[in-house]
């Protein structure tokens, strides 16, 4: 899809996703060297820096996003996450707890 969308071929795709990951992990491998600064206080790194960005704003994000995609008609929809949760042995989603998967889930 990306291809399609940028008209860029898969080795030039590799060699800039490859480029863009080595120049976001100079940030953490010079972090308490040549690129050092205190973003928040004194004290504080390049790697804090990155812990705030991935813990408080990526992972929720993220989290919301499968939920709302597994959980919700637009996505993979409430009635396909029904039949794969409840293939195998164990415990299976009851018709009465679709409504919690649309809208509990989610704003949890």
């Amino acid at each position: 899809m990306v291809r399609e969308l940028t008209g860029l071929s898969r080795p030039k795709g590799a060699l800039l996703c490859g480029v863009g990951i080595f120049l976001l992990a100079l940030t953490t491998a010079l972090g308490y060297s040549v690129l050092h600064f205190q973003p928040f206080a004194a004290g504080t790194a390049w790697l804090d820096l990155w812990d705030f960005i991935v813990s408080n704003n990526i992972l929720p994000l993220g989290s919301l996003v499968l939920a709302l995609f597994c959980c919700n008609s637009f996505g993979w929809g409430g009635d396909a996450f029904v039949q794969e949760a409840n293939t195998g042995k164990g415990l299976k989603v009851q018709p009465w707890m679709k409504p919690i998967f649309r809208f509990v889930v989610p704003a949890a």
